[in-house]
């Protein structure tokens, strides 16, 4: 406008400006008045404000108040002598303190003698904190002892229902996260009372000491990790008890003078409703008039008001209140229609936004802090009106573009309000007795402490109506998601809110997934797990509403260009610069020269990048109405745009891209959240599952015992009833709190959409595999996340998807993969290896997994099984052994049991593991143990490869086992205290690989013993030889009278109570029932009818019959003992009668066998028995050195011995001979098949 115009309508802004002043301040012009109506009016609005008192505006007065010592502003004091810990300030907030040591205490800088006073914390945590008073400062305070600790110092901690004053007693409510607590002391009468919510708790103390030198300070104690926000009074308290005073004074003027400044910019906004007002639209020479004095006049009350944004009290007391007025937001509007922001909230932003940018933020800050503190309080009903309505208020500020851009930009925001605001508390112990009048549990049986079926519909209901109330706050949630993720700015090249909201997104993970981060300390597992779950509904709605021809996945392309941040996480093939070093040339050639010298550098650009990482935009725009400024750098070495002939294709596309990418860079962001944060939420919540399950159980005892009691021990009957009222509360209590887990945690709606993310998960990793070697470039988080989903799925959500056609299919393409890849030899990351076998492993801990596990394709199941098969040498072989393991499970010798026999009762043992034989119930697989048939039998070269390192394994962990068992008996009762308890882990965890190779030995004669007895197969003689000395090592180990391991066994030490004969032996006699099937060694007259395995394990130097009678406690040793023997008959229920028989018949076959071998036996020389094992007599001789040895000795030498050098001179060895000439192993031969073997292995 020029000076001309100006000159033309300033005597219509006059007359304007007269009707404002007069609607809005009463101010009429005095003709004989020099000054302009503007002027009058601010005359007017300082004579108003001196009125209520002006000279307090700068808050300067001090607090004279009778009663109180101190400074004006109260904060805690971290240089008094009763400051004791490590307090961290969160968000530079110097109330809200976050203890980082064991047990931090601090107390206020203002003390109070007289009178009555009050202050009030809010709960960030509900952990252990005692809060209350200190007397002076005569307290010390330790990281053992706080606030009530000592006997002049008084406190509440309501995690533990106690009050503390040196001595401790019940007392108040428990306590949960974001109730506020009111601490009230009485110096008048010498009282002290504490309120939760409001809610008086009663009083704490009384005849507390007052008069001359006696000082109390708000003192607080915080064990590690509790979080609390204090107020001393500089905002308004949020449940004022009358007759108390806040310890710092609140500005009672200002609050005046800012709640007449905003009456007055209330009718001022009005006025521009009725006016049809649009602030920046010009329409005709009236509008401009108009215009012109509604910003005058709002410059002229912005300028009063910002005297007050200072002031936290202020700005709570009237600016909030005055802010949720405009945006008219209420709790009758549906929550499931859209909010339309009311006309003058957006106008009065747009006035702040005009005059004083830069201290908008400041307003936003504190409106957004103080609504999402209302939301963070546990609701009273299932209604949620606070709830809702603070989430209606947030949802109106920002559909304000300005006001949207402005907190998106923010850390403060995006970083630490908008998770809490995805959150919502549990109900307390008092609203749940409410809503879940009646409990209600499951038991393993399937039957229930009360069977009444009203009990159980009355419990699901009130879930359900728990789901109801939920989903109405789930509902308002994603509205906001959805407001912060718009993504339709017309201009490709301006940054939307969804990418805005991406990049911080992606700055949040960085935060929270870096060990060393300590940035987000006051986020709860709850309250993040929750953020998760809101971002997956939103990203699973948005995913199906623009990119419908998609299956959700990200594309492989963006691992290996770099294009999101994984902050130096380790990929399949390695790390980031291995990978960019091993696949240069795959790179370049896919990406070209220029690109891929980008894609090297992506890492150290991110480091330079205030967030972490560049997006695709160069300059970042600071208002967003400064449309057409950002370009971005990629795009500068195209043509101009105006040279092209379809231009406006051109940027369709580019929006199209980038609202693929910004879906896929957040469905990644989602997987690593998830990995980092969300399934650890998971297991706690299903310990807390467990814990009720053991509560249950216990009552069930308590129940049985009391009703054997009442017939014959009634003198107890009072004690056990009061036991029964025990367990009965906490089960009562811990059903309450499950029925809000299963109501909002593992409710159909996130176990859907938790398939949704394993399904793209999936996806993502199959692309990748079928991109040849880019599939190395993955993050190692898919696979963890990919198995944790898929656990969490069957043990946590298992329940409701049991008749699940879509989870069958997706867990049976799980598997498929797992299998395929599990030895895949693109994944050289040690983690990734390990946790693609444990995730292998899982689906055989029960009957559904391993089901999926058999329906895979043939092709995978025979890569699996060839995989599992690979020689144990120098590589992991725990968890693969265990796979096999399992497909046997159910099918052995006494091997139907889940947990060992000779355990007794439900109790946990020490060392439950994953890879415990008590852990699991059997489910053996017949499909997987006919395909071990099928290429053990047909690929001669594998089945040797790996039965002799399954033997060589088996050597060396039993020797392990007895070697620590022996150490242990060489101790004294008094030094075996001083052994560690992670020595005696060790010790049955070494015990437990043995059971498992010998069970798998037992499955592999069963299914496969040719390869043990068909002397005509390669190695089979040998192979069969070393089983048997193993075989008998381990039964005169374990049978031995004064042996290290009966010994042990006698000392019922707790760490290995898993370590007894009975496994053991079971596995060992196993092995020998299979070998000896179908033996017909019984009806032998002759040497020549007994059969090989017989005379194996006969002409072994360590094989006794004795040992075999010990197994049914009919050995002579075992009878001339006091103490009752070990034998199997003493365990009926697991032994059945015809394995019983089935050990008689061996143990007669072995005693006339033996009698018939032992007839002309002549005892073999010193000198003619083998050197090398000085137990078999020699019988083959090495060529050409002529150097003699057993043929069993020499034969696993050969196997296992690359170089093929003579084991005394070291010369090479062409042949080997028996004494009459016959070739028995050629070099030539056998360099062959050691090459396969060694190729397979590779």
């Amino acid at each position: 406008m020029t000076s001309e115009e100006l000159q033309i309508i300033l005597p219509e802004v006059e007359e304007k400006n007269k009707l404002l002043a007069e609607k809005i301040f009463g101010v009429t012009k005095e003709s004989s008045s020099q000054n302009s109506i503007i002027q009058e009016v601010e005359i007017r609005i300082c004579c108003k404000l001196e009125e209520i008192g002006f000279s307090s505006w700068n808050n300067g007065k001090r607090d004279t108040r009778s009663g109180r010592l101190g400074p004006d502003t109260v904060i805690f004091d971290k240089h008094s002598r009763s400051y004791d810990g490590f307090f961290v300030e969160v968000d530079k907030d110097p109330l809200h303190l976050n203890s980082r040591g064991n047990f931090s205490s601090i107390r206020a800088n203002v003390c109070v003698f007289s009178g009555k006073w009050q202050y009030e914390l809010t709960l960030g945590s509900q952990g252990v904190m005692q809060l209350g008073w200190d007397l002076n400062e005569e307290n010390v305070f330790t990281n053992e002892f706080g606030v009530g600790d000592t006997i002049k110092s008084f406190a509440y901690d309501g995690n533990r229902k106690r009050k503390w004053n040196f001595s401790t007693s019940q007392y108040g409510e428990y306590w949960l996260s974001g109730d506020v607590i009111g601490c009230t002391i009485d110096l008048d009468n010498g009282s002290i009372f504490f309120f939760r919510n409001g809610k008086p708790l009663g009083e704490a103390f009384t005849n507390i000491e007052m008069g001359a030198g006696c000082g109390y300070f708000p003192t607080i104690s915080l064990a590690r990790n509790e979080t609390v926000v204090a107020n001393f009074g500089g905002t308004p308290f949020r449940y004022p008890i009358d007759g108390f005073e806040p310890i710092q004074q609140p500005p009672t003027e200002s609050m005046n003078q800012a709640s007449l400044i905003l009456n007055w910019f209330q009718k001022l906004l009005e006025l521009c409703e009725e006016e049809d007002y649009i602030l920046g639209e010009f329409k005709n020479e009236a509008d401009d008039c108009k215009e012109t004095s509604i910003l005058m006049f709002a410059r002229l009350l912005i300028k009063y008001l910002y005297q007050f944004l200072d002031n936290s009290y202020v700005m709570e007391a009237c600016l909030v209140p005055f802010l949720e007025k405009l945006a008219n937001v209420s709790s009758l509007i549906e929550d499931d229609q859209p909010l339309i922001t009311d006309y003058k909230i957006k106008v009065f932003f747009e006035m702040l936004f005009l005059f004083m940018q830069d201290e908008v933020f400041g307003i936003l800050k504190t409106t957004i802090k103080y609504s999402v503190s209302r939301f963070n309080q546990v609701s009273t009903d299932l209604e949620f009106i606070q709830q809702r309505q603070c989430l209606k208020f947030l949802i109106s500020l920002l559909q304000i573009d300005q006001i949207r851009d402005c907190l998106l930009r923010k850390s403060y925001f995006v970083l630490y309000r908008l998770p809490e605001c995805m959150n919502l508390k549990p109900f307390d112990a008092i609203v749940s007795n409410e809503i879940v009048p009646k409990t209600w549990w499951e038991s393993d049986t399937g039957s229930l402490d009360d069977p009444d079926e009203e009990r159980k519909n009355m419990y699901l209901t009130s879930c359900k109506e728990i789901a109801v109330g939920v989903k109405r706050i789930e509902l308002l949630q994603l509205n906001l998601l959805e407001v912060l993720l718009q993504n339709n700015e017309e201009n490709a090249f301006i940054q939307s809110s969804r990418t805005i909201f991406i990049n911080m997104f992606r700055y949040f993970l960085k935060k929270i997934c870096l060990v060393k981060s300590k940035v987000l300390p006051e986020h709860s597992s709850a309250i993040l797990h929750c953020y998760f779950q809101r971002l997956l509904l939103i990203l699973r709605r948005l995913w199906e509403m623009e990119m419908q021809l998609e299956e959700p996945h990200v594309m492989v392309s963006k691992f290996y260009e770099n294009t999101f941040e994984f902050f130096n996480m380790q990929r399949f093939g390695g790390t980031w610069s291995f990978l960019i070093k091993k696949y240069r040339n795959m790179l370049i050639s896919r990406l070209g020269e220029a690109e891929f010298l980008k894609v090297k550098d992506s890492d150290l650009n991110r480091e330079s990048h205030p967030m972490g990482r560049f997006d695709m935009f160069s300059i970042e725009v600071s208002n967003v109405n400064q449309a057409g400024q950002m370009v971005p750098i990629g795009f500068f070495h195209l043509r101009d745009l105006s040279t092209r002939d379809d231009s406006n294709t051109w940027l369709k596309n580019i929006k199209q891209k980038q609202m693929e990418d910004g879906l896929m860079e957040m469905l990644d962001g989602l997987v690593m959240f998830y990995h980092h944060t969300v399934h650890k939420q998971f297991q706690g919540i299903n310990k807390f599952r467990l814990k009720l399950k053991k509560y249950v159980e216990a009552m069930n005892q308590a129940h049985e015992k009391l009703k054997e009691a009442k017939k014959n021990r009634p003198e107890v009957v009072v004690e056990l009833t009061n036991s029964l009222l025990v367990f009965e509360t906490k089960v009562d209590y811990l059903s309450r709190k499950m029925a809000w887990i299963h109501s909002v945690i593992f409710s159909s709606s996130n176990e859907s959409n938790l398939l949704w993310l394993l399904t793209a998960v999936l996806k993502t990793l199959k692309l990748a595999s079928q991109d040849g070697d880019f599939f190395a470039f993955i993050p190692e988080f898919y696979i963890e996340t990919l198995i944790e989903m898929s656990f969490a799925l069957r043990n946590y959500f298992g329940h409701n998807l049991e008749q699940s056609e879509d989870y069958t299919v997706i867990m049976t393409e799980v598997a498929d993969f797992l299998a395929s890849h599990f030895s895949d030899t693109r994944i050289v990351n040690p983690n990734v290896n390990d946790c693609t076998i444990h995730g292998l492993a899982w689906f055989v801990t029960n009957q559904r997994g391993l089901t999926c596990l058999e329906h895979i394709s043939q092709s995978s199941q025979g890569k699996m099984i060839t995989d599992l098969l690979k020689p144990y040498d120098d590589r992991p072989w725990a968890h693969t052994n265990w796979v096999l393991l399992r497909f046997w499970h159910g099918c052995g010798f006494a091997y139907r049991y889940q947990k060992s026999p000779h355990i007794m009762g439900p109790k946990l043992l020490f060392n439950d593991s994953i890879l415990m034989h008590h852990t699991f119930k059997p489910c053996p697989s017949l499909l997987y143990q006919k395909l071990i048939e099928k290429i053990m039998l047909c690929d001669e070269e594998i089945s040797s490869a790996f039965i002799n390192s399954a033997l060589n394994q088996l050597n060396w962990v039993f020797s392990e086992v007895i070697g620590m068992l022996q150490k242990i008996k060489e101790f004294s009762l008094s030094e075996l205290e001083s052994i560690r308890t992670n020595q005696f882990l060790v010790c049955s965890t070494c015990f437990d690989f043995t059971l498992g190779l010998l069970r798998v030995f037992e499955m592999i004669i069963t299914v496969c013993k040719p390869l043990f007895t068909d002397f005509k197969r390669l190695n089979s003689e040998n192979l069969l030889e070393r089983l048997c000395q193993i075989l008998c090592l381990i039964l005169l180990r374990v049978s031995s009278a004064d042996g290290c391991f009966e010994y042990v066994i006698s000392l019922n030490i707790h760490e290995l109570e898993t370590i007894h004969q009975f496994p053991i032996l079971a596995a060992l006699i196993g092995v020998m029932i299979a070998l000896l099937d179908g033996d017909e060694s019984h009806d032998a007259k002759t040497e020549s009818e007994i059969s090989p395995v017989v005379k194996t394990l006969l002409s072994d130097p360590g094989f006794e019959i004795k040992n075999l009678l010990y197994v049914l406690g009919e050995d002579d040793r075992a009878k001339n003992k006091n103490e009752k023997p070990f034998s199997f008959l003493a365990y009926p229920d697991a032994v059945n009668e015809h394995e019983i028989n089935e050990v008689r018949r061996i143990i007669q076959i072995f005693t006339k066998c033996e009698q018939i071998l032992s007839t002309g036996v002549k005892e073999t020389p010193d000198d003619e028995l083998c050197m090398i094992c000085c137990a078999l007599p020699m019988s083959v001789t090495l060529r050409p050195c002529l150097h003699k040895s057993c043929k069993s000795c020499i034969s696993h030498f050969l196997l296992t011995n690359s170089e093929k050098k003579c084991f005394f001179c070291k010369a090479q060895i062409t042949s080997v001979r028996d004494f009459s000439g016959a070739v028995i192993h050629t070099v030539s031969h056998l360099e062959n098949n050691l090459t396969q073997v060694d190729e397979s292995h590779i």
